[in-house]
């Protein structure tokens, strides 16, 4: 959850989730040690956050070009370099690896300030979590939410976008 150290904070509000601006934290302290121990689900759920950062920053380049967002590619390459340590190692999440938990903790906080770098949640959130809100306001399948709603929104992708030529303004 990238939220930790955002500048906007999504709260569950009369039981729907609602974003509010926040400001950052002072710290933020993490002992992995204790993360590790975490219930896998909750450490599925993180790794789920970063996988969704394929569809939102996807969806941010597209915006850039369909309706000439700014958009800041030194803000994506900080989030597409936690995004792909945590990717690399992905198979050591299931022994519970401190150096997994520590990088997957590194790239979520490395998120929720890239939010604050561009004043919006568009490096973190786009389609993949405007659909795990949708689903997780429905209630009716609270396990492995960002997971089924970023398979729905990638799988609507024909490709990652990634020869798409982005003209800075």
């Amino acid at each position: 959850m990238d939220g930790y150290a955002s500048t906007v904070s999504p709260l569950i509000v009369e039981g729907f989730k609602m974003t509010y601006e926040a400001v950052y934290p002072k710290a933020i302290i993490a002992d992995t040690n204790i993360l590790k121990e975490a219930p896998l689900e909750m450490i599925h759920a993180g790794f789920g956050d970063i996988l969704g950062k394929y569809t939102s920053l996807t969806d941010w380049k597209l915006s850039k070009i369909i309706n000439n967002e700014y958009y800041c590619q030194t803000t994506v390459n900080l989030v597409e370099k936690a995004r792909e340590k945590c990717v690399e190692n992905a198979e050591r999440i299931k022994n519970r690896d401190e150096k997994i938990i520590r990088q997957l903790t590194e790239a979520l906080i490395v998120s929720g300030i890239a939010i604050g770098f561009i004043g919006y949640s568009r490096p973190a959130s786009g389609g993949r979590t405007s659909f795990s809100t949708l689903l997780g306001n429905c209630s009716f399948a609270k396990q492995s939410i960002s997971s089924i709603a970023w398979k729905f929104c990638w799988s609507s992708y024909p490709c990652c976008f990634h020869d798409i030529p982005i003209n800075e303004r």
